[in-house]
Protein backbone atom coordinates (compact mmCIF):
# COMPACT_ATOMS: atom_id res chain seq x y z
CA UNK A 1 0.00 0.00 0.00
CA UNK A 2 1.19 3.52 -0.67
CA UNK A 3 1.23 6.62 1.56
CA UNK A 4 1.47 4.59 4.75
CA UNK A 5 2.49 6.23 8.01
CA UNK A 6 5.61 4.94 9.70
CA UNK A 7 4.88 1.38 10.82
CA UNK A 8 3.98 0.68 14.45
CA UNK A 9 5.32 -2.90 14.35
CA UNK A 10 8.11 -4.68 12.51
CA UNK A 11 8.06 -8.47 12.06
CA UNK A 12 11.31 -10.30 11.28
CA UNK A 13 10.97 -13.80 9.88
CA UNK A 14 8.15 -14.89 7.57
CA UNK A 15 7.89 -18.59 8.20
CA UNK A 16 4.45 -19.78 9.29
CA UNK A 17 4.39 -18.04 12.68
CA UNK A 18 5.91 -14.75 11.51
CA UNK A 19 3.71 -14.53 8.45
CA UNK A 20 0.55 -15.22 10.44
CA UNK A 21 1.45 -12.72 13.17
CA UNK A 22 2.16 -10.02 10.57
CA UNK A 23 -1.17 -10.69 8.85
CA UNK A 24 -2.92 -10.63 12.22
CA UNK A 25 -1.46 -7.21 13.03
CA UNK A 26 -2.19 -5.75 9.60
CA UNK A 27 -5.74 -7.04 9.63
CA UNK A 28 -6.25 -5.24 12.97
CA UNK A 29 -5.21 -1.99 11.24
CA UNK A 30 -1.68 -1.86 12.68
CA UNK A 31 0.79 -0.59 10.02
CA UNK A 32 3.32 -3.44 9.91
CA UNK A 33 6.70 -3.70 8.18
CA UNK A 34 7.97 -7.18 7.40
CA UNK A 35 11.45 -8.52 6.68
CA UNK A 36 12.76 -11.96 5.79
CA UNK A 37 16.29 -13.30 5.39
CA UNK A 38 15.40 -14.40 1.85
CA UNK A 39 14.09 -11.17 0.33
CA UNK A 40 12.57 -13.07 -2.60
CA UNK A 41 10.15 -14.85 -0.25
CA UNK A 42 8.59 -11.69 1.21
CA UNK A 43 6.12 -11.05 -1.60
CA UNK A 44 5.22 -14.75 -1.85
CA UNK A 45 4.56 -14.99 1.89
CA UNK A 46 2.08 -12.12 1.80
CA UNK A 47 0.42 -12.84 -1.54
CA UNK A 48 -3.34 -13.13 -1.54
CA UNK A 49 -4.45 -11.91 1.88
CA UNK A 50 -2.77 -8.58 2.51
CA UNK A 51 -3.58 -6.52 -0.59
CA UNK A 52 -5.77 -4.00 1.25
CA UNK A 53 -4.07 -4.12 4.63
CA UNK A 54 -1.37 -1.77 6.00
CA UNK A 55 1.56 -4.14 5.53
CA UNK A 56 4.91 -3.07 4.06
CA UNK A 57 7.32 -5.62 2.53
CA UNK A 58 10.91 -4.42 2.85
CA UNK A 59 14.21 -5.40 1.29
CA UNK A 60 17.52 -4.64 3.05
CA UNK A 61 17.41 -4.61 6.82
CA UNK A 62 18.19 -0.87 6.82
CA UNK A 63 15.01 -0.27 4.81
CA UNK A 64 13.06 -2.37 7.31
CA UNK A 65 14.38 -0.37 10.27
CA UNK A 66 13.78 2.91 8.47
CA UNK A 67 10.12 2.02 7.92
CA UNK A 68 9.42 1.87 11.67
CA UNK A 69 8.14 4.66 13.90
CA UNK A 70 10.13 5.43 17.05
CA UNK A 71 10.54 3.89 19.46
CA UNK A 72 10.83 0.98 17.06
CA UNK A 73 8.99 -2.19 18.04
CA UNK A 74 10.48 -5.24 16.34
CA UNK A 75 9.03 -8.72 16.80
CA UNK A 76 11.40 -11.52 15.80
CA UNK A 77 10.00 -14.93 14.93
CA UNK A 78 13.07 -16.84 13.81
CA UNK A 79 14.40 -20.23 14.82
CA UNK A 80 15.64 -20.33 18.41
CA UNK A 81 19.36 -20.49 19.09
CA UNK A 82 22.02 -19.14 16.76
CA UNK A 83 19.62 -17.42 14.31
CA UNK A 84 18.38 -15.09 17.09
CA UNK A 85 21.94 -14.01 17.91
CA UNK A 86 22.65 -13.58 14.22
CA UNK A 87 19.66 -11.25 13.85
CA UNK A 88 20.77 -9.27 16.88
CA UNK A 89 24.23 -8.89 15.33
CA UNK A 90 22.59 -7.20 12.36
CA UNK A 91 19.89 -5.21 14.15
CA UNK A 92 21.34 -3.85 17.39
CA UNK A 93 24.02 -1.58 15.85
CA UNK A 94 21.38 -0.04 13.55
CA UNK A 95 18.87 0.85 16.28
CA UNK A 96 18.52 3.96 18.42
CA UNK A 97 18.45 4.16 22.22
CA UNK A 98 15.02 3.23 23.54
CA UNK A 99 14.08 0.95 20.63
CA UNK A 100 12.55 -2.43 21.52
CA UNK A 101 13.39 -5.87 20.13
CA UNK A 102 11.12 -8.77 21.06
CA UNK A 103 11.97 -12.45 20.60
CA UNK A 104 8.73 -14.39 20.11
CA UNK A 105 10.33 -17.79 19.50
CA UNK A 106 10.86 -20.66 21.93
CA UNK A 107 14.22 -19.45 23.22
CA UNK A 108 15.79 -20.76 26.41
CA UNK A 109 15.28 -18.25 29.19
CA UNK A 110 19.01 -18.21 29.97
CA UNK A 111 19.69 -17.09 26.40
CA UNK A 112 17.11 -14.34 26.88
CA UNK A 113 18.81 -13.13 30.07
CA UNK A 114 22.12 -12.98 28.22
CA UNK A 115 20.64 -11.18 25.22
CA UNK A 116 18.89 -8.61 27.39
CA UNK A 117 22.22 -7.69 28.96
CA UNK A 118 23.84 -7.43 25.55
CA UNK A 119 21.08 -5.18 24.21
CA UNK A 120 21.48 -2.82 27.17
CA UNK A 121 24.99 -2.05 25.95
CA UNK A 122 23.28 -0.51 22.90
CA UNK A 123 20.62 1.11 25.13
CA UNK A 124 18.06 -1.11 23.40
CA UNK A 125 15.42 -3.09 25.30
CA UNK A 126 15.39 -6.82 24.52
CA UNK A 127 12.26 -8.67 25.57
CA UNK A 128 11.37 -12.35 25.63
CA UNK A 129 7.73 -12.88 24.64
CA UNK A 130 6.39 -16.40 25.02
CA UNK A 131 4.04 -16.94 22.08
CA UNK A 132 1.45 -19.70 22.39
CA UNK A 133 -1.41 -20.89 20.21
CA UNK A 134 0.41 -22.28 17.20
CA UNK A 135 -0.04 -20.97 13.69
CA UNK A 136 -3.81 -20.51 14.14
CA UNK A 137 -3.24 -18.48 17.29
CA UNK A 138 -0.60 -16.32 15.61
CA UNK A 139 -3.05 -15.56 12.82
CA UNK A 140 -6.14 -14.82 14.87
CA UNK A 141 -4.99 -14.17 18.44
CA UNK A 142 -2.14 -15.80 20.41
CA UNK A 143 -1.44 -15.74 24.12
CA UNK A 144 1.60 -13.52 24.66
CA UNK A 145 3.74 -13.78 27.80
CA UNK A 146 5.90 -10.68 28.08
CA UNK A 147 9.07 -10.67 30.16
CA UNK A 148 11.03 -7.46 30.60
CA UNK A 149 11.01 -3.88 31.89
CA UNK A 150 7.67 -2.40 32.88
CA UNK A 151 8.22 0.78 30.83
CA UNK A 152 8.84 -1.34 27.72
CA UNK A 153 5.60 -3.17 28.47
CA UNK A 154 3.81 0.18 28.48
CA UNK A 155 5.22 1.00 25.05
CA UNK A 156 4.39 -2.29 23.34
CA UNK A 157 1.05 -2.98 25.03
CA UNK A 158 -1.07 -0.78 22.69
CA UNK A 159 0.08 -2.90 19.75
CA UNK A 160 0.35 -6.38 21.26
CA UNK A 161 -2.97 -6.18 23.09
CA UNK A 162 -4.68 -5.68 19.72
CA UNK A 163 -3.22 -8.84 18.21
CA UNK A 164 -3.52 -11.06 21.31
CA UNK A 165 -6.42 -13.38 21.98
CA UNK A 166 -9.27 -11.97 24.01
CA UNK A 167 -11.04 -13.99 26.67
CA UNK A 168 -13.43 -13.35 29.53
CA UNK A 169 -10.50 -12.04 31.57
CA UNK A 170 -9.25 -9.49 29.03
CA UNK A 171 -6.60 -9.54 26.30
CA UNK A 172 -4.20 -12.47 26.70
CA UNK A 173 -1.12 -10.30 26.70
CA UNK A 174 0.54 -9.45 29.96
CA UNK A 175 3.83 -8.78 31.69
CA UNK A 176 4.51 -12.00 33.58
CA UNK A 177 7.82 -10.84 35.06
CA UNK A 178 11.24 -9.37 34.38
CA UNK A 179 14.03 -10.37 31.98
CA UNK A 180 13.70 -14.04 31.01
CA UNK A 181 10.29 -14.51 32.65
CA UNK A 182 8.33 -14.57 29.39
CA UNK A 183 10.33 -17.42 27.93
CA UNK A 184 10.51 -19.25 31.26
CA UNK A 185 6.74 -19.13 31.64
CA UNK A 186 6.28 -20.30 28.04
CA UNK A 187 8.70 -23.18 28.68
CA UNK A 188 6.71 -24.25 31.74
CA UNK A 189 3.47 -23.80 29.79
CA UNK A 190 4.79 -26.35 27.29
CA UNK A 191 5.86 -28.69 30.08
CA UNK A 192 2.36 -28.61 31.58
CA UNK A 193 1.02 -29.19 28.07
CA UNK A 194 3.12 -32.37 27.77
CA UNK A 195 1.59 -33.71 30.97
CA UNK A 196 -1.92 -32.72 29.94
CA UNK A 197 -1.60 -34.50 26.60
CA UNK A 198 -0.26 -37.66 28.24
CA UNK A 199 -3.07 -37.72 30.83
CA UNK A 200 -5.71 -37.35 28.12
CA UNK A 201 -4.10 -40.07 25.98
CA UNK A 202 -3.95 -42.47 28.94
CA UNK A 203 -7.63 -41.85 29.65
CA UNK A 204 -8.55 -42.75 26.09
CA UNK A 205 -6.38 -45.86 26.25
CA UNK A 206 -8.09 -47.06 29.44
CA UNK A 207 -11.51 -46.86 27.85
CA UNK A 208 -10.40 -48.46 24.63
CA UNK A 209 -8.06 -51.22 25.79
CA UNK A 210 -9.29 -51.70 29.33
CA UNK A 211 -13.03 -51.69 28.74
CA UNK A 212 -13.15 -52.32 25.01
CA UNK A 213 -15.08 -49.15 24.20
CA UNK A 214 -15.80 -49.08 20.45
CA UNK A 215 -15.11 -45.96 18.44
CA UNK A 216 -18.61 -44.41 18.69
CA UNK A 217 -18.69 -44.82 22.50
CA UNK A 218 -15.15 -43.51 22.80
CA UNK A 219 -16.15 -40.41 20.86
CA UNK A 220 -19.24 -39.97 23.02
CA UNK A 221 -17.23 -40.01 26.26
CA UNK A 222 -14.85 -37.33 25.03
CA UNK A 223 -17.67 -35.21 23.64
CA UNK A 224 -19.23 -35.37 27.12
CA UNK A 225 -15.91 -34.39 28.73
CA UNK A 226 -15.55 -31.52 26.26
CA UNK A 227 -19.07 -30.26 26.94
CA UNK A 228 -18.46 -30.42 30.69
CA UNK A 229 -15.81 -28.94 32.92
CA UNK A 230 -12.96 -30.48 30.92
CA UNK A 231 -13.80 -28.21 28.01
CA UNK A 232 -10.79 -26.46 26.55
CA UNK A 233 -8.43 -26.70 23.63
CA UNK A 234 -6.85 -30.11 24.20
CA UNK A 235 -9.96 -32.05 25.27
CA UNK A 236 -12.05 -30.36 22.57
CA UNK A 237 -9.39 -31.29 20.01
CA UNK A 238 -9.36 -34.90 21.26
CA UNK A 239 -13.14 -35.15 20.89
CA UNK A 240 -12.75 -33.83 17.35
CA UNK A 241 -9.96 -36.28 16.46
CA UNK A 242 -12.05 -39.20 17.70
CA UNK A 243 -14.75 -38.35 15.16
CA UNK A 244 -12.56 -38.38 12.06
CA UNK A 245 -13.05 -41.51 9.96
CA UNK A 246 -10.40 -42.87 7.63
CA UNK A 247 -11.53 -43.08 4.03
CA UNK A 248 -9.45 -46.20 3.36
CA UNK A 249 -10.33 -48.35 6.36
CA UNK A 250 -13.61 -46.92 7.63
CA UNK A 251 -12.18 -46.91 11.14
CA UNK A 252 -10.70 -44.00 13.04
CA UNK A 253 -8.08 -42.05 11.14
CA UNK A 254 -6.18 -42.04 14.45
CA UNK A 255 -5.44 -45.75 13.98
CA UNK A 256 -3.28 -45.01 10.95
CA UNK A 257 -0.96 -42.81 13.04
CA UNK A 258 2.27 -44.44 14.20
CA UNK A 259 2.36 -44.53 18.00
CA UNK A 260 5.69 -42.71 18.39
CA UNK A 261 5.65 -39.22 19.89
CA UNK A 262 8.52 -36.75 19.57
CA UNK A 263 9.35 -33.52 21.36
CA UNK A 264 11.07 -30.31 20.37
CA UNK A 265 12.93 -29.37 23.53
CA UNK A 266 10.82 -27.15 25.77
CA UNK A 267 9.45 -30.11 27.72
CA UNK A 268 12.96 -31.44 28.23
CA UNK A 269 14.17 -28.01 29.34
CA UNK A 270 11.38 -27.85 31.92
CA UNK A 271 12.36 -31.26 33.25
CA UNK A 272 16.05 -30.29 33.40
CA UNK A 273 15.35 -27.04 35.27
CA UNK A 274 13.11 -28.88 37.72
CA UNK A 275 15.89 -31.37 38.46
CA UNK A 276 18.37 -28.52 38.86
CA UNK A 277 16.08 -26.86 41.43
CA UNK A 278 15.04 -30.16 43.10
CA UNK A 279 11.39 -29.38 42.35
CA UNK A 280 9.06 -32.33 41.67
CA UNK A 281 7.36 -32.24 38.27
CA UNK A 282 6.67 -35.97 38.18
CA UNK A 283 3.71 -35.75 35.79
CA UNK A 284 5.86 -33.98 33.20
CA UNK A 285 8.70 -36.47 33.74
CA UNK A 286 6.21 -39.30 33.15
CA UNK A 287 4.98 -37.66 29.96
CA UNK A 288 8.53 -37.26 28.66
CA UNK A 289 9.35 -40.88 29.45
CA UNK A 290 6.11 -41.96 27.78
CA UNK A 291 7.23 -40.25 24.59
CA UNK A 292 10.68 -41.77 24.90
CA UNK A 293 9.42 -45.33 25.42
CA UNK A 294 7.01 -44.94 22.50
CA UNK A 295 10.02 -44.66 20.21
CA UNK A 296 11.47 -48.02 21.31
CA UNK A 297 9.46 -49.95 18.74
CA UNK A 298 11.86 -52.87 18.38
CA UNK A 299 11.91 -53.38 22.15
CA UNK A 300 8.13 -53.20 22.37
CA UNK A 301 7.70 -55.60 19.44
CA UNK A 302 10.16 -58.16 20.74
CA UNK A 303 9.41 -58.14 24.46
CA UNK A 304 8.82 -61.65 25.77
CA UNK A 305 6.03 -61.01 28.29
CA UNK A 306 2.59 -62.26 27.23
CA UNK A 307 0.29 -59.60 25.87
CA UNK A 308 -2.26 -58.09 28.29
CA UNK A 309 -5.76 -59.56 28.18
CA UNK A 310 -8.24 -57.92 25.80
CA UNK A 311 -11.87 -57.39 26.77
CA UNK A 312 -14.01 -59.98 25.00
CA UNK A 313 -16.88 -57.59 24.46
CA UNK A 314 -17.81 -54.05 25.33
CA UNK A 315 -20.09 -53.19 28.24
CA UNK A 316 -20.61 -49.56 29.19
CA UNK A 317 -19.39 -48.69 32.68
CA UNK A 318 -20.91 -45.36 33.82
CA UNK A 319 -19.23 -45.69 37.23
CA UNK A 320 -15.79 -45.95 35.68
CA UNK A 321 -16.57 -43.07 33.34
CA UNK A 322 -17.38 -40.88 36.37
CA UNK A 323 -14.18 -41.97 38.10
CA UNK A 324 -12.16 -41.29 34.96
CA UNK A 325 -13.68 -37.81 34.63
CA UNK A 326 -12.62 -36.97 38.19
CA UNK A 327 -9.22 -38.67 37.97
CA UNK A 328 -8.35 -36.84 34.76
CA UNK A 329 -9.45 -33.52 36.24
CA UNK A 330 -7.35 -34.02 39.37
CA UNK A 331 -4.35 -35.21 37.35
CA UNK A 332 -4.50 -32.15 35.10
CA UNK A 333 -4.83 -29.85 38.12
CA UNK A 334 -1.84 -31.51 39.81
CA UNK A 335 0.25 -31.11 36.65
CA UNK A 336 -0.66 -27.43 36.52
CA UNK A 337 0.26 -27.00 40.19
CA UNK A 338 3.65 -28.63 39.62
CA UNK A 339 4.38 -26.25 36.76
CA UNK A 340 3.37 -23.20 38.78
CA UNK A 341 5.51 -24.33 41.71
CA UNK A 342 8.49 -24.52 39.33
CA UNK A 343 7.79 -20.94 38.24
CA UNK A 344 7.86 -19.82 41.87
CA UNK A 345 11.11 -21.65 42.63
CA UNK A 346 12.83 -20.35 39.49
CA UNK A 347 11.63 -16.83 40.16
CA UNK A 348 13.42 -16.94 43.52
CA UNK A 349 16.56 -18.56 42.11
CA UNK A 350 17.07 -16.21 39.15
CA UNK A 351 15.09 -13.17 40.33
CA UNK A 352 12.67 -13.42 37.40
CA UNK A 353 9.83 -11.72 39.26
CA UNK A 354 7.21 -14.10 37.85
CA UNK A 355 3.63 -12.97 38.45
CA UNK A 356 1.56 -16.17 38.85
CA UNK A 357 -1.91 -14.54 38.75
CA UNK A 358 -1.04 -12.67 35.55
CA UNK A 359 0.47 -15.82 34.06
CA UNK A 360 -2.71 -17.81 34.67
CA UNK A 361 -4.83 -14.98 33.29
CA UNK A 362 -2.81 -14.86 30.06
CA UNK A 363 -3.26 -18.63 29.68
CA UNK A 364 -7.07 -18.47 29.77
CA UNK A 365 -7.44 -17.83 26.02
CA UNK A 366 -5.41 -18.15 22.84
CA UNK A 367 -3.00 -20.81 24.12
CA UNK A 368 -2.93 -24.61 24.14
CA UNK A 369 -3.66 -24.75 27.90
CA UNK A 370 -6.87 -22.72 27.74
CA UNK A 371 -9.58 -24.63 29.56
CA UNK A 372 -12.42 -24.41 32.05
CA UNK A 373 -9.99 -25.85 34.61
CA UNK A 374 -7.93 -22.64 34.34
CA UNK A 375 -11.08 -20.54 34.60
CA UNK A 376 -12.02 -22.39 37.78
CA UNK A 377 -8.58 -21.98 39.37
CA UNK A 378 -7.90 -18.37 38.31
CA UNK A 379 -9.65 -16.78 41.35
CA UNK A 380 -7.29 -18.78 43.60
CA UNK A 381 -4.14 -17.56 41.84
CA UNK A 382 -3.21 -14.96 44.52
CA UNK A 383 -3.45 -17.66 47.21
CA UNK A 384 -1.33 -20.02 45.09
CA UNK A 385 1.31 -17.31 44.70
CA UNK A 386 1.49 -16.71 48.44
CA UNK A 387 1.53 -20.41 49.45
CA UNK A 388 4.63 -22.56 49.78
CA UNK A 389 3.17 -24.71 46.99
CA UNK A 390 0.07 -24.16 44.82
CA UNK A 391 -1.34 -27.51 46.01
CA UNK A 392 -1.70 -25.90 49.46
CA UNK A 393 -4.23 -23.41 48.08
CA UNK A 394 -7.78 -24.14 49.15
CA UNK A 395 -9.02 -24.72 45.59
CA UNK A 396 -6.55 -27.56 45.13
CA UNK A 397 -7.30 -29.00 48.56
CA UNK A 398 -10.96 -29.22 47.60
CA UNK A 399 -10.16 -30.99 44.33
CA UNK A 400 -7.92 -33.51 46.09
CA UNK A 401 -10.54 -34.23 48.76
CA UNK A 402 -13.26 -34.76 46.17
CA UNK A 403 -11.37 -36.71 43.52
CA UNK A 404 -8.48 -38.64 45.11
CA UNK A 405 -10.51 -41.82 45.61
CA UNK A 406 -11.54 -41.78 41.95
CA UNK A 407 -7.92 -41.37 40.88
CA UNK A 408 -6.93 -44.33 43.06
CA UNK A 409 -9.65 -46.53 41.61
CA UNK A 410 -8.71 -45.60 38.04
CA UNK A 411 -5.01 -46.35 38.57
CA UNK A 412 -5.94 -49.62 40.30
CA UNK A 413 -8.06 -50.70 37.36
CA UNK A 414 -5.27 -49.77 34.97
CA UNK A 415 -2.80 -51.97 36.87
CA UNK A 416 -5.26 -54.89 36.81
CA UNK A 417 -5.77 -54.45 33.05
CA UNK A 418 -2.01 -54.05 32.36
CA UNK A 419 -2.68 -50.71 30.66
CA UNK A 420 0.24 -48.34 31.36
CA UNK A 421 -0.76 -44.99 32.88
CA UNK A 422 2.53 -43.34 33.91
CA UNK A 423 1.13 -39.81 34.25
CA UNK A 424 -2.01 -40.78 36.17
CA UNK A 425 0.17 -42.99 38.41
CA UNK A 426 2.58 -40.09 38.94
CA UNK A 427 -0.29 -37.84 40.00
CA UNK A 428 -1.48 -40.40 42.54
CA UNK A 429 2.03 -40.99 43.88
CA UNK A 430 2.57 -37.24 44.22
CA UNK A 431 -0.56 -36.75 46.30
CA UNK A 432 0.07 -39.83 48.44
CA UNK A 433 3.62 -38.60 49.07
CA UNK A 434 2.50 -35.12 50.07
CA UNK A 435 0.07 -36.43 52.67
CA UNK A 436 2.57 -38.90 54.19
CA UNK A 437 3.77 -37.94 57.64
CA UNK A 438 6.77 -40.26 57.30
CA UNK A 439 8.64 -41.21 54.12
CA UNK A 440 11.18 -44.02 53.54
CA UNK A 441 13.86 -41.51 52.55
CA UNK A 442 15.16 -41.87 56.11
CA UNK A 443 16.49 -45.29 55.01
CA UNK A 444 18.11 -43.72 51.95
CA UNK A 445 19.88 -41.22 54.20
CA UNK A 446 21.02 -44.05 56.46
CA UNK A 447 22.39 -45.91 53.43
CA UNK A 448 24.22 -42.81 52.19
CA UNK A 449 25.65 -42.16 55.62
CA UNK A 450 26.77 -45.80 55.94
CA UNK A 451 28.57 -46.21 52.61
CA UNK A 452 29.64 -42.63 51.98
CA UNK A 453 29.65 -40.85 55.36
CA UNK A 454 27.47 -38.13 53.81
CA UNK A 455 25.95 -37.18 57.16
CA UNK A 456 22.32 -36.72 58.07
CA UNK A 457 19.93 -34.74 60.23
CA UNK A 458 18.28 -36.28 63.30
CA UNK A 459 14.61 -36.09 64.28
CA UNK A 460 15.41 -35.30 67.92
CA UNK A 461 18.04 -32.63 67.06
CA UNK A 462 16.32 -30.19 64.69
CA UNK A 463 18.62 -27.47 63.41
CA UNK A 464 21.77 -29.24 64.53
CA UNK A 465 24.73 -29.76 62.12
CA UNK A 466 24.93 -32.92 60.04
CA UNK A 467 25.56 -36.00 62.15
CA UNK A 468 27.36 -39.23 61.28
CA UNK A 469 26.14 -42.42 62.92
CA UNK A 470 27.56 -45.93 63.11
CA UNK A 471 25.64 -48.57 61.14
CA UNK A 472 27.58 -51.77 61.93
CA UNK A 473 25.49 -53.97 64.24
Amino acid sequence: MSHLPRCELGVMGLAVMGRNLALNAAEKGIPTAVWNRDEGEVADALAGEAADWPIVPTGPIETFIGALARPRRIYMLVKAGGPVDEMLDRVLPALDPGDIVMDGGNSHFRDTLRRAERARRFQVRFLGVGTSGGEEGARHGPALMFGGESDAHRLVAPVLEKIAARGPHGPCFGRVGGDGAGHFVKMVHNGIEYGDMQLIAESMDLLRRGLGYPDPELGRVFRDLSAGRHGGFLVDLTAQILQVKDQKTGGLQLDRVLDEAGQKGTGRWTSEIALELSMPVSILHAALEGRGVSGLRSLRAGYSLPRPPVMARFSADPGFERDLDQALYLGRAAGLAQGLSLCTAASREWKLGIDLPETLRVWTAGCILRSRLLDELLPSAPEMASSDHPLLANAFRILVTRHLDSLRRVVGRAVAWAVPVPALSAALALLDTLRSAKLPQSLIQAQRDSFGAHGLHLVDEPGAPLAHLGWNP
